[in-house]
């Protein structure tokens, strides 16, 4: 029997698109959103082909306070980026509380780090 078959694929689209959370906003991966849901897992990564070049993401989850996504995005794309809890620390962007994530639009190519912080006053300290 084949080694290939569908439901093979399925595990990949779960990673990608639930637990990492890189899924398309517009057609041919123009606009992307990104929005992981660690749960606990404590370490993930990912790297899913588009048309646009390769999305990279990976985040570290080891506590309650801090969570940090690093996010590689191709040129010609934009991004709108979810992540979870209060306080966000993300390229000066303007964020906005959406449930239980934090969200923005990233409207650059490149390399991203979002960081996660437990209290404002931490966030503050940063000088961010």
């Amino acid at each position: 029997g084949s080694m290939c078959h569908p439901a093979g694929a399925f595990v990949g689209y779960i990673i990608a698109g639930r637990i990492m959370g890189v899924q398309p906003l517009e057609p041919g991966y123009r606009r992307i959103l990104v929005r992981p849901n660690p749960d606990s897992i404590e370490y993930g990564q990912v790297r899913v082909p588009t048309v646009r070049g390769e999305v990279k993401a990976s985040f570290r989850n080891k506590d309650s306070e801090r969570f940090v996504l690093e996010l590689e995005i191709p040129s010609n794309t934009r991004a709108r980026v979810c992540v979870p809890g209060e306080f966000v620390r993300a390229d000066g962007a303007a964020c906005r509380q959406e449930g239980r994530y934090i969200c923005f639009e990233v409207r650059e190519s490149g390399r991203h780090e979002l960081l996660r912080m437990r209290n404002k006053e931490e966030n503050a300290g940063r000088g961010q």
